[in-house]
């Protein structure tokens, strides 16, 4: 079987060839151990060129005899029966590569090939003072923090946060307040999946309050999660997620990218347009669609396939190579690979899937990578108007979610939701406890379909009068 990693992919309009500048933050021991005997490595006098990584007195070491370069793919990527061969080596073929102490990072300018190669050269994944996603060398690192505000206040009230690894259920109690949260690296890099516990106590009323929902959270992004009441008693919490390394660097700064279009920028996997495509123009109707490949794709049976596909001459200036041939993946998934013109190859070191033929084509590669591709990383909120409490939580798709009020050992709903997008509407089910003019008017538990971003009337008798109850159901905001 071949396995298929899903990881960067960057899409640059001016072509694979053209040349940008790359940071990593890595140490010069974990980059090149014997650099204190290693006569190659020297101390430069001035910036081998112009990049806003360095400034006037940079300490800058010429790194570029490390990065020496694989004739094959690595056999970290595609798994096969010739593994045990010897890779042949030779030089590097980018611009430049210098190890900046101010920084502490390699840098690097070359295409984008080129770029790739320098990070596979000192395993990028696995180094032993970065924190990866997907990494198999150390597990994730998060810090999660908690800020509960006043409606339309900018500053929080109380705050608390944590560290703790991906995947592993973590609980932190700090002056009454706690967080318990297991945050984990989404289908895109920059997302971050968690299910998350806060709990706190209202001094005016000596009670608990506890918020309990899961969802998709924007790496680094302070994100609204929950609220209920207005006022002085009411409250809004929000979550910050933030993947980082083990010495706190966040993970989105381990890596930048330079080129003309822009100044320093992270580079983090799921860079561009997930599952979108980008093609070259081509003489006559065909062209080529670039598209992140699905793990899930690479989890099917398929034959043993080497990567010596070589690129077609009219394809040489935005892809380098060489490329595993996927006609007979393709194929088993109902593609016409007979088609005339038709090319298929599977770009290990980019990991792009490159495929030349007509719009028909193009139309059935879209449908095999969006039913391959993962699952939507987006949000529901659910609310109700001021009026009525002015509640509202985010939840995940399919998810339950709700706002609890703890009195000793005993806990009792305020707002519990669970819905799950279908195809136009939003199917609810949802308990209240109905609060109008300062007063609980009562409970209110209903189970139906919603249209989404649309206020929607409900008339519910509660203790002998009529409340009007206004709820809405749409995405969360980003």
């Amino acid at each position: 079987m071949v396995r298929l990693l899903l990881l960067a992919l960057l899409i640059f309009a001016g072509g694979v060839r053209a040349a940008s500048t790359a940071a990593w933050k890595v140490s010069l021991e974990t980059l090149a151990p014997d650099h204190k005997t290693n006569e190659k490595i020297r101390k430069l006098e001035k910036p081998p060129g112009e990049s806003a990584f360095f400034q006037p007195g940079d300490e800058l070491w010429d790194v570029s005899s490390v990065l020496e370069d694989e004739s094959l793919i690595p056999y970290g990527y595609i798994e096969a029966s010739y593994e045990e061969e010897e890779k042949p080596r030779g030089p590097w073929k980018g611009e430049w590569a210098v190890w900046n102490a101010r920084l502490g990072s390699l840098v690097a300018r070359g295409s984008y090939a080129d770029l790739l190669k320098a990070q596979l050269a000192w395993d990028f994944e696995k180094a032993p003072d970065f924190v990866q996603a997907k990494s198999s060398a150390k597990p994730n690192v998060f810090r999660m923090q908690l800020d509960w505000l006043r409606p339309g206040a900018k500053a929080a009230f109380q705050s608390i946060s944590m560290i703790c690894e991906g995947g592993k259920m973590t609980k932190k109690t700090e002056g009454g307040v706690s967080i318990e949260a297991d945050p984990s690296v989404g289908y895109s890099e920059q997302m971050i999946f968690t299910r998350i516990a806060a709990t706190w106590v209202v001094e005016k009323e000596s009670q608990g309050l506890e918020v309990t929902t899961s969802g998709y959270f924007e790496d680094g992004k302070r994100a609204f999660v929950a609220r209920h009441g207005t006022g002085e008693d009411g409250w809004e919490l929000y979550l910050t997620c933030r993947e980082q390394r083990a010495d706190g660097t966040p993970a989105a700064e381990a890596r930048l990218l330079e080129n003309k279009y822009s100044g320093p920028r992270p580079w983090r996997g799921g860079d561009g347009r997930v599952f979108g495509e980008f093609r070259i123009p081509l003489q006559g109707e065909r062209s080529v669609v670039w598209s992140p490949i699905p793990p899930d794709l690479g989890s099917r049976p398929m034959p043993l396939l080497k990567h010596d596909l070589q690129v077609p001459e009219n394809l040489r200036r935005w892809i380098e190579g060489p490329l595993v041939d996927c006609s007979t993946l393709l194929k088993g998934e109902g593609i016409n690979v007979e088609a005339p013109g038709f090319f298929a190859g599977y770009d290990v070191l980019a990991h792009q899937l490159v495929v030349v033929g007509d719009e028909a084509t193009h139309a059935a590669i879209k449908r095999l990578l969006g039913k391959l591709g993962g699952p939507p990383e987006t949000n529901l909120l659910i609310e109700l108007c001021p009026e009525t409490g002015n509640t509202g939580i985010v939840v995940r798709d399919g998810e339950r979610g709700g706002i609890w009020e703890l009195r000793g050992q005993e806990s009792e709903a305020i707002f519990e939701v669970e819905a799950t997008r279908g195809t136009g509407s939003v199917a609810l089910r949802l308990f209240t406890r109905l609060m109008a003019d300062g007063a609980d008017k009562g409970e209110l538990t209903i189970g139906m379909d919603l249209i989404p971003r649309r206020w929607q009337k409900m008339m519910e008798a509660s203790s002998g009068e009529a409340v009007e109850v206004l709820i809405r159901v749409g995405d969360a905001p980003p």
